[in-house]
């Protein structure tokens, strides 16, 4: 997401971030997205739940508009750094394959199916990882 956008959502959203998520000051949150671009993967380390990590990874149209996004959860002892790895590359394998999925349907040619003027894309089922 580009920076400009960033910087709208953080301050549409710092009221309750500040109200309801102290763990989420912005200055977290701008060093966790650095570290997220970087290593290619999203990690919560336990910040909303204790003990409890998170890693997601977001998969995109083919116009490059983010679609949606893959997520897992487990407890620290299991998201040791080889671990979140991993974790982490079977995450790009399925967000490949979203992809790939969408590019098949949305691909050039094809458009998204319209409701009230905003694009709506079909339902994918889940897979487990």
């Amino acid at each position: 997401m580009p920076d400009d956008d960033v910087d709208r959502i953080m301050a549409a959203n710092a009221p309750v971030l500040t109200a309801r998520y102290p763990g989420f000051a912005p200055e977290v949150i701008r060093a966790d997205l650095a570290a997220a671009r970087q290593r290619g993967f999203a990690l919560n380390p336990g910040r909303l739940v204790a003990s409890s990590w998170g890693i997601g990874m977001a998969f995109r149209y083919p116009d490059g508009r983010v679609a949606g996004a893959l997520s897992l959860a487990a407890i620290d002892s299991r998201m040791q750094p080889a671990r979140q790895e991993e974790l982490a590359g079977q995450l790009r394998a399925e967000a490949a394959a979203m992809e790939r999925r969408l590019a098949e349907m949305f691909g050039p040619g094809r458009q998204a199916a319209s409701r009230g003027g905003r694009a709506v894309a079909p339902v994918l089922e889940a897979r487990r990882v």
